[in-house]
């Protein structure tokens, strides 16, 4: 089992956190310029390679590399995009 993370540790993520809060008021505002699920996936793209930019300066861990959290990035947006795409409600 793993030891829960410090405080200090869990603090080195807060940029993920503004990115999360800021994301669907920028996908909102895209909405007025591209459909929906483009306009999410767009946001979610744009928010998580300035946090990519931010980490760049100040790695969150040893373990963290760029192009791995671009990949992620990549399927998010084609999660969210899709998601956005299938229920539009969303």
């Amino acid at each position: 089992m793993t030891s829960p993370a410090s405080p200090r540790q869990s603090l080195r993520w807060w940029p993920c956190f503004i990115g999360g809060l800021l994301l669907p008021f920028l996908a909102f505002l895209l909405r007025s310029w591209v459909p929906p699920h483009v306009a999410t996936a767009a946001a979610f793209v744009v928010l998580w390679v300035g946090v990519g930019f931010y980490f760049l300066r100040f790695p969150p861990s040893s373990s963290w590399r760029m192009p791995r959290w671009l990949l992620g990035g990549a399927a998010g947006a084609l999660v969210f995009g899709a998601l956005t795409y299938l229920f539009p409600w969303l």
